[in-house]
């Protein structure tokens, strides 16, 4: 998108939206001026994300962008991959993310075959995270999966919770996690209200963590 764009999708009654690619699918997201995705569901909705092939994502945002998910009743999201997928994220300038929910929120995330997640940052981001009442979050993940995160540049991370959390993650399979952070790094995390937090592993985990420079958490 080569100017401003505003993309609102909005659903007014209850929706069941399901997204299947039965072959390799290369998704490229490009914007290259200042962008608002607006996505509001007023009503209860089902996501269902089903890829029997492997998928790449591709998302670059080339200019300021501000990202606004907001859900007003309960919502479900079911995401599951059956084939190996690929994320990437890149980002060259600065991006707010605001992610608001006013209701109960189940998100299920399960994976059955490997999966890499790439998120690189070229400069400052501002992620935020709100949740008004209760949300539980479920990550399911039966096999293997590589996460990388690289941030180059300075990234706020703002994550607020008014009401009970209840955060699940639950991995049948060994997992590596890999964060390297080249620049200085705040992450901020409040909660007013009491949070659960479970983490349930089945198999061997291993972390990796590597930072170069300051971090403040």
């Amino acid at each position: 998108m080569a100017q401003p764009v505003a993309l609102y999708i909005s659903m007014a009654q209850p929706g069941a939206l399901y997204i299947s690619m039965a072959q390799p699918v290369a998704l490229y997201i490009s914007m290259a001026q200042p962008g608002a995705l607006y996505i509001s569901m007023a009503q209860p909705v089902a996501l269902y994300i089903s890829m029997a092939q492997p998928v790449a994502f591709y998302i670059s945002i080339a200019q300021p962008v501000a990202l606004y998910i907001s859900i007003a009743q309960p919502v479900a999201l079911y995401i599951s991959m059956a084939q190996p997928v690929a994320l990437y994220i890149s980002m060259a300038q600065p991006v707010a993310f605001y992610i608001s929910i006013a209701q109960p929120v189940a998100l299920y995330i399960s994976i059955a075959q490997p999966v890499a997640l790439y998120i690189s940052m070229a400069q400052p981001v501002a992620l935020y995270i709100s949740m008004a009442q209760p949300v539980a979050l479920y990550i399911r993940i039966a096999q293997p999966v590589a996460l990388y995160i690289r941030i180059a540049q300075p990234v706020a991370l703002f994550i607020s919770m008014a009401q009970h959390v209840a955060l699940y993650i639950s991995m049948a399979q060994p997992v590596a996690l890999y964060i390297r952070i080249a620049q200085p790094v705040a992450l901020y995390i409040r909660i007013a209200q009491p949070v659960a937090l479970y983490i349930r592993i089945a198999q061997p985990v291993a972390l990796y963590i590597r930072i170069a420079q300051p971090v403040a958490l």
